[in-house]
């Protein structure tokens, strides 16, 4: 009998230990799972995770490889923490959809315990993680214009406002140039709405190609685009102009084409729309200098 008992003991303590650490993940999981939907940014979630690992496992940082098609903020992959060190790997999936490569950054070589239970863990974001890169994606084709791929009106409006409450906080410098291609109705007129939709293409190609890494490029009308400048000093505004002018003499955007170019520097007090009517003033009195030299 006290044989049996022994054995029976002896079997039901591993299996009552297994029992506790089931609990014990679950727990951990629902919790992570309840912080992660906090947000819906895909760098903010893996810095939650990184914190949940690192706290359970001392996991030091995460790195996210994306697989074709899915697009991250911040190009080809995702990191929180250090991502030098010694990593575990493991696939993200959420349904059909492959996320990724997740690699687990560890001070050191971790045992196949705590390899196990990192992935395990790092497997609650999959899905928290799909519908946050969904929403991104989203976002970024509402503001996105279609046909050139540039920002739109909405981008451009909350981009304007972003940096103008910017440069109102530090005293920061900020212009707003608009741009006209002047032409570009005799093209769809003779050539049809294809071509007139090649040129726009390749004007903001070239636009784009053109400007500096604070520089942004936007579409806010029909053959009109507008660029918010920062880091900008007024003295450098001919230069700016010249240097964008050139795209219709330097690449081959279409026949008979040029620039019309509007540029407003802000000031304290001055409104978005109030920038926006000074540099749409100065626009038309640059296309008006412009027809009075062709004739």
């Amino acid at each position: 009998m006290t044989s049996q008992s022994l054995a029976i003991n002896e079997v039901r303590t591993p299996h009552s230990v297994l029992m506790s650490r089931d609990v014990q993940t679950v727990q951990r999981s629902h919790v992570l799972l309840c912080d992660l939907q906090r947000t819906l940014d895909p760098t903010g979630q893996l810095h939650i995770l990184l914190q949940h690992l690192g706290a359970e496992l001392g996991v030091i940082g995460l790195a996210l490889e994306q697989c074709p098609g899915e697009a991250f903020s911040e190009g080809n992959s995702l990191r929180a923490g250090v991502t030098r060190a010694v990593p575990v790997r493991t696939r993200l999936q959420a349904g059909e959809m492959e996320i990724g490569d997740l690699n687990i950054y560890f001070p050191l070589p971790p045992g196949l315990q705590e390899a196990h239970a990192a992935r395990q863990l790092a497997a609650v974001i999959s899905w928290p993680l799909c519908n946050a890169i969904c929403h991104q994606q989203a976002l970024l084709e509402a503001q996105t214009d279609s046909l050139t791929g540039v920002g739109n009106r909405l981008a451009f409006d909350r981009v304007l406002k972003r940096e103008m409450a910017r440069s109102e906080r530090h005293g920061s410098p900020l212009a707003l140039l608009l741009i006209d291609l002047d032409g570009f109705k005799q093209i769809n007129d003779t050539l049809g709405h294809s071509a007139g939709d090649r040129v726009l293409r390749k004007l903001a190609k070239a636009l784009k190609n053109s400007l500096r890494e604070h520089e942004d490029l936007f579409r806010v009308g029909g053959d009109e685009f507008a660029v918010v400048l920062t880091e900008f000093e007024s003295r450098d505004q001919d230069a700016v102009i010249n240097r964008l002018k050139s795209i219709t003499r330097d690449h081959r955007i279409g026949p008979g084409l040029s620039l019309s170019i509007g540029m407003a520097c802000w000031s304290p007090g001055c409104s978005a729309r109030q920038l926006f009517d000074l540099a749409d003033r100065a626009l038309y009195r640059d296309k008006a200098r412009g027809k009075r030299s062709r004739n």
